[in-house]
């Protein structure tokens, strides 16, 4: 079956099938992506079985009515598109999404090569991901679900409500849902295996699947089983391609007010300037002076433009020499659902999911900027430097120079993540008569994620260790805490050119960051829908239910992350739990029936009242109406509130401390303070009002042709959001008092610290139209010598307005494209053309990325980006086809033209990696 509506139908009747037809524009209205010849089959065959489809945007189930929420529906074509390997880089081509957490984002800190769902760009943390609709355990304390986690293999479809959802299915619902539906009616053994890898040679991915299903009990009974392993290897470095690594946006430091130059260019070839390799000599009379392999100086090459910490040099060294540019990923996942007819009306059910992944890669080294100060005596200073830098008769100790390294010798620092989520559910579904059903369940699941940090420097046995003198008896390079506690195991470390660390003080200097975070997820559930009654324009449904849900996480930490002994980075612990108890209602309404410009006229309206144990109840609501004017074109609309909670990390991180400098208006001054920050049990959820209008157009005079557009408006209020410092004490001067309370000043009214945690105070607003265009139809239409059918689709999405008001600044960063900026494009789309007959299936397929800017609100030389369309070519070809058998061979090419991004581009927007080849093979038996 080709449906938009993303409520749930009973499959079976005429009469049903003929309210579906109108209202079914198949490959997407509104936006819907088509889905297959092979699944539009499979869905009549629930015509005779009775089945059930559960789709997402609303909890009615009611024959022929069509949600009022948009709705993009993710077929199996779709799914076996591009060679794709998980659910995230499919949605990755629909326009709504934006790819924030992907391998190609994820690769400089922890590593974590995770992927997640972002529509909008309002953040993963506002789009709901479920499972066969219901939630599953989150990948961390930050209540994301990382798509690696789903078994690829067993996927059906995917349904995605591109509008707020809250009142149906509860927080996080404010951007939208995905609902990750499995299939468990499979039958027979699917397997599945292929190939990828750049056409640089690089980036190879592998992977392994397979699914299994059949009847047992003489068919009241059914099993499902499916796994798949995936490997993904890093690209690495950056630099390996040529329009991504050291390439940034820098101060033009010869740009005035005056000249009128723009203040910002992007250039190539930036690295730092105030660090070198071997180590830079930034003060005294040898500043500019860098050590080279062995401790001799050279003069270092500031290159052509200095601006800052930056400068652009071949001796500059850069983060991008080293880090990935995509991160290696492992996983495994496994899923098994069973299903047992207890009696006519009532049936069991068993889910069981486990998910093991793993990303390990160099990242970069901990290095210091202009913060290491070497003393005149120091045990392996170079004499003809210690003579340059101590005036006669001074003391030796008492001289000395400012120096930044780059400690690459030290070895990158290695990020090792792990993850482990196991979840199983337990649940009962039947029927009442009178066209009643109700279902009920309980869900536990639990995570546990490693995150592991090797290479650090521990920032007071490195600074022991630098701090070296000559043994004035054995005439040996000791440790200058030698001299008064001979028993110290301190090391001296020599810092003085690339490569003079000994291994024995690098084991000294060095440490491992460890974060073990065990989260838990309980969920109960019960809910019961119907037609209670009927009006006179049909019967009304009704649905109502409750769920108790509790999430929780405790996260422990190394003993030197807890006695902030890390020189660049220390963990934080936390430890906390959140339950909701809620119960929502909906409806749906026949107003007007079969009457000129009314077709049929439906209100549908649903509330959920959710009480959470940190912050108390509050209301969510939708309101909709859809009408059929004819029986080509279709209206809806929704309004609705959605809300979003705060998660376990928001809530309960412990808190940090910083030492920062701030300016402070009331002293006229530059103070040091201490910055805390951390989780707020105080934060209240974000609400967010949302509208959506659209317009379903399928003319009966063009069969198979399909349009739609679909409006949106989202505006989110009280988003959590930390804020700096300096802002608390700016806002606090400006005159609100609420902020005031943040500051902590001495007797004598300096300021002392501030407590930037938390807090409810940004604003997003976001509007836009969705459009989609397709068309499908048999060859045989227009020659009946013609084999095979043809499928067209464009899907597009025009953003409007896109701002971000932290509570301090309102900044408008639509069509801010470069790589400093999180913004969306003003245009997106992706168009496809695919013909397929009984052997064979090509598809070609463009996805474009509109023109904008580097950064709009500031002034940029060139500051535009132009647009680009990459193209990808993919076949499948069937070896064997009968009634028991299917093997084929696939293959795609994306980006077929190796199309090469803007420069320093933001790798959420483009693609960096470049052409890339997937083949592999599917058998069915």
């Amino acid at each position: 079956m080709k449906t938009r509506s993303m409520t749930r139908m009973r499959r079976g009747g005429r009469a049903a099938w003929a309210g579906a037809l109108p209202l079914a524009f198949a490959l997407l209205a509104g936006p819907a992506m088509a889905q297959s010849t092979d699944e539009t089959a499979r869905a009549r065959s629930g015509e005779e079985t009775g089945e059930e489809i559960v789709v997402t945007a609303s909890r009615i189930r009611r024959d022929g009515f069509v949600a009022p929420t948009p709705t993009t529906v993710v077929g199996p074509a779709e799914l076996a598109q591009g060679g794709r390997t998980n659910i995230a880089n499919v949605l990755g081509d629909i326009p709504q999404f934006r790819s924030t957490d992907s391998p190609t984002t994820t690769t400089t800190t922890t590593n974590t090569g995770s992927a997640t769902a972002d529509l909008r760009g309002l953040g993963s943390v506002r789009t709901l991901v479920l499972i066969n609709g219901r939630r599953p355990i989150s990948s961390g304390s930050g209540g994301t679900v990382d798509l690696n986690d789903v078994p690829f293999s067993l996927v059906e479809r995917v349904e995605v409500v591109t509008g707020g959802a809250s009142a149906a299915w509860g927080s996080g619902a404010v951007a939208g849902v995905v609902n990750i539906i499995l299939d468990d009616r499979r039958k027979g053994l699917d397997l599945s295996a292929q190939y990828g890898v750049s056409s640089r040679g690089d980036g190879d991915e592998y992977k392994l699947g397979g699914s299994f299903g059949t009847d047992f009990a003489d068919g009241r009974g059914h099993l499902s089983v499916a796994a798949d392993y995936v490997e993904t290897s890093a690209i690495r470095p950056k630099t390996s391609r040529g329009r991504v690594g050291r390439w940034a946006l820098i101060r033009d430091p010869d740009a005035t007010e005056e000249n009128g130059r723009p203040l910002f260019v992007t250039v190539p070839n930036v690295g730092f300037s105030i660090l070198s390799r071997g180590g830079l000599i930034l003060s005294g009379p040898l500043a500019g002076q860098q050590f080279l392999r062995g401790g001799a100086l050279a003069p270092f090459d500031y290159g052509a433009i200095v601006s800052g910490a930056y400068t652009t040099s071949d001796d500059a060294p850069s983060f991008d020499d080293g880090s990935a540019l995509s991160a290696p990923v492992r996983r495994i996942t496994a899923y098994g659902r069973a299903t047992y007819a207890l009696g006519d009306d009532i049936r069991l059910s068993f889910d069981a999911s486990h998910a093991d992944v793993r990303s390990v890669s160099d990242t970069r080294p901990d290095s210091n900027f202009a913060d290491l100060f070497i003393r005149g005596d120091n045990a392996f200073l170079p004499a003809a430097v210690r003579a340059a830098i101590v005036a006669p008769g001074q003391d030796p100790a008492e001289a000395g120079f400012i120096m930044g390294r780059y400690n690459a010798d030290f070895g990158l620092v290695r990020a090792d993540t792990r993850r482990r989520s196991t979840q199983g559910t337990i649940g009962l579904d039947g029927s009442l008569g009178d066209g009643w059903k109700w279902d009920a369940y309980y869900t536990y699941g639990v995570t546990r994620s490693i995150v592991q940090l090797q290479k650090l420097r521990i920032a007071s046995n490195f600074l022991e260790s630098v701090d070296s003198v000559i043994h004035p008896v054995t005439g040996r390079p000791i440790c200058r805490s030698a001299l008064t506690v001979p028993t110290t195991a301190c090391v001296p470390i020599d810092l003085f050119g690339e490569g003079a660390p000994s291994a024995e003080a690098l084991r000294y200097i060095q440490g491992d960051l460890f974060a073990n975070t065990r989260g838990q997820l309980h969920v109960a559930a019960a809910s019961i829908r119907g037609e209670p009654f009927s009006l006179w324009a049909g019967p009304v449904s009704v649905a109502a239910g409750a769920e108790w849900r509790r999430e929780s996480a405790r996260l422990t930490i190394d003993p030197l992350s807890a006695g902030l002994r890390f020189a660049s980075i220390n963990a934080s612990g936390l430890s906390g739990g959140v339950s909701v108890r809620e119960g929502f209602f909906e409806t749906v309404v026949p107003l007007v029936k079969d009457v000129p410009l009314f077709k049929a006229l439906e209100l549908n309206g649903a509330v959920r009242f959710s009480d959470y144990s940190t912050s108390g109840g509050i209301f969510s609501w939708k309101i909709g109406l859809t009408n059929q004017v004819t029986d080509d074109l279709r209206l809806r609309a929704t309004r609705s509130r959605d809300i979003r909670s705060p998660n376990v990390s928001e809530l309960f991180s412990a808190r940090d401390t910083l030492h920062t400098s701030i300016f402070d208006p009331v002293k006229d001054t530059q103070v040091q303070i201490v910055q805390f920050t951390g989780g707020n049990r105080d934060l209240k959820p974000e609400t967010a009002n949302t509208l959506t209008l659209g317009a379903i157009y399928s003319p009966k005079w063009a069969p198979g042709l399909n349009l739609s557009a679909d409006y949106y408006s989202i505006d989110i209020s009280g988003a959590i959001k930390a804020i700096s410092a300096q802002d608390i004490v700016n806002r606090c001067v400006g005159g609100n008092a609420d902020l005031c309370g943040l500051i902590a000043r001495d007797g004598a009214g300096n300021i002392v610290s501030t407590n930037a945690a938390l807090i409810n105070l940004a604003r997003f607003e976001a509007r836009g139209i969705d459009f989609e265009l397709s068309y499908e139809t048999d060859l045989t239409a227009l020659s009946s010598t013609l084999p095979g059918r043809i499928q067209f689709r464009l899907i597009a999405n025009h953003v409007d307005k896109y701002i971000n008001d932290d509570g301090v600044s309102r900044i408008d960063a639509l069509g801010d494209l470069g790589s400093e900026v999180l913004a969306v494009p003003r245009w997106r789309g992706v168009a496809s053309a695919t013909y397929s007959d009984r052997d064979l299936t090509v598809n070609l397929r463009a996805r474009y990325v509109g023109k904008g800017a580097i950064d709009k609100n500031l002034s940029i030389a060139n500051n535009h980006i132009d647009a680009r369309t990459y193209v990808d070519l993919g076949f499948e070809y069937r070896i064997l086809s009968d009634a028991k058998r299917r093997l084929s061979w696939f293959g795609n090419v994306n980006n077929l033209f190796d199309r090469a991004p803007p420069l320093n581009p933001n790798p959420v927007h483009y693609d960096i990696v470049g052409r890339y080849f997937t083949t592999g093979i599917r058998a069915s038996f």
